[in-house]
């Protein structure tokens, strides 16, 4: 078995969102899951956990204001109530490309 470890990188990347946005986000390490259920689709997260990885993978964001045209600072704050309330389809965008750095990883491990 060959692993290829120098391809792995716990490094944010910034991704293009919509309208101008781009959000920079970071890869979910398995070592900070508590609980996950392994399906056909993977790990599925469910409440608090899945409020964890939304808020530990996104770091920043560019082209995010407040009703008063000024940025909106990317604080756990604010990040919090983007997820609650699912504002913006910004939380399912951000978890989804943290998946998509473990399933990288795993076209990767195939080839």
């Amino acid at each position: 078995m060959i692993l290829d470890i120098n391809k792995l990188s716990y490094e944010a990347r910034w991704f293009d969102f919509q309208d101008g946005v781009r959000l920079k986000i970071r890869p979910y390490p398995a070592s900070m899951v508590d609980i996950s259920i392994r399906g056909k689709k993977g790990v599925v997260f469910a409440g608090e956990d899945s409020l964890n990885l939304f808020l530990y993978c996104l770091i920043e964001w560019e082209g995010i204001v407040g009703t008063d045209d000024n940025p909106l600072p990317c604080t756990e704050e604010v990040k919090r109530k983007i997820y609650d309330f699912q504002m913006g389809d910004i939380s399912p965008f951000v978890i989804a490309k943290a998946r998509a750095f473990e399933e990288q990883k795993e076209v990767e491990e195939k080839n």
